[in-house]
């Protein structure tokens, strides 16, 4: 059956329950690490998915409920679609770092000879925010000394803040009419 002749309810109902079997899986053993990667991928390609049906209802919203009594409902729908759409688009991103680490354990797993799949060439690595600020580690141990050392003149290099300095910063100035 082809999408198109297939009822909308009918597509939905039947993609809930591939996602709730795949869910099904995952309750009742740990996924190896090819699988995992594998789910958190998905996750993100459902998600970015989701987010396009989501706009698409937006689109169509007001075409479905022109001319009805329930027209004033409208505003309100295409705000809710408007705030699920945002949080459906940003979970993949936030999702990006986890998958770009799990890819690099696959690809080290199958270069130290412990096995794995390849990894497609098509997947590259998000360069997000919140990677760019995470303390990176060396390959192996020897730098770990080098890095705790590190952390800790910085840490105490900090400058010291004067507590009377931080008072005034607190301080409530009242508005006085000149400044209204």
């Amino acid at each position: 059956m082809r999408p198109e002749s297939e009822p909308l309810g009918g597509l939905l109902e039947r993609a809930s329950r591939l996602l709730l079997d795949a869910e099904h899986i995952l309750a009742t053993r740990p996924p190896e690490l090819p699988e995992l990667h594998a789910g958190v991928d998905g996750a993100m390609r459902v998600a970015d998915a989701l987010a396009e049906f989501v706009r698409a209802v937006s689109r169509q919203a007001p075409a479905a409920l022109a001319g009805r009594r329930e027209a004033q409902v409208l505003g309100e729908l295409l705000a809710d679609l408007h705030a699920v759409h945002g949080c459906l688009i940003t979970g993949p991103r936030l999702l990006a770092p986890a998958r770009d680490d799990l890819c690099r354990l696959l690809t080290t797993r199958q270069l130290d000879g412990s096995g794995g799949p390849v990894m497609p060439d098509d997947i590259k690595p998000a360069a997000d925010v919140a990677d760019q600020q995470r303390p990176a580690l060396p390959d192996d141990d020897t730098g770990l000394d080098e890095l705790a050392l590190a952390d800790q003149l910085r840490q105490s290099a900090a400058l010291e803040a004067d507590p009377a300095d931080v008072a005034e910063q607190h301080r409530v100035i009242p508005v006085t009419a000149d400044e209204e």
